[in-house]
């Protein structure tokens, strides 16, 4: 994994008094990578004082986004990126190469099915989501509200 280095504060401080942090990582495009992933975001959530529950929610969103751009996409490797800011997660993954006949939306699949919730998922815990062709390549991205400091966790 090539990591990318994001800027930071040398003092802990709440969220409201940390200047927004911009990271990434890049993974092979194999479903073995999602939980290497999902430690490594919840390592960078938790080095800088993100509550526990928004940790679990951008854990379970960042799996799906993978999970889909393993599934959908066709290139070696696919990037996370993680932007930290005092009141939202910004979450994005771009699969390399992946050439879709139609953008992702969240879609009712048939009952029975044991897949194709996903997004559905991903619709309820964002408090916004999407996607957007980029150079022969997908961006899915969804952002999440931080809870308040000093709220449990």
């Amino acid at each position: 994994m090539a990591q990318r280095a994001g800027g930071g504060s040398a003092t802990p401080a709440g969220p409201a008094e940390q200047p927004a942090l911009r990271g990434g990582a890049v993974f092979d495009a194999v479903a073995a990578e999602v939980p290497r992933a999902r430690r490594v975001l919840a390592s960078a959530l938790r080095r800088r004082h993100v509550h526990e529950d928004d940790v679990h929610t951008a854990q379970l969103i960042v799996c799906e986004l993978l999970s889909n751009a393993i599934r959908h996409g066709n290139g070696p490797t696919m990037d996370l990126d993680v932007r930290i800011e005092p009141t939202r997660i910004h979450l994005a993954v771009r699969s390399r190469h992946a050439r879709p006949r139609r953008l992702p939306r969240p879609n009712g699949p048939p009952e029975d099915s044991e897949c194709g919730r996903g997004l559905r998922l991903v619709e309820a815990l964002a408090v916004e989501w999407g996607s957007r062709p980029v150079a022969g390549e997908l961006l899915v991205w969804a952002t999440i509200a931080r809870t308040e400091a000093g709220a449990g966790g």
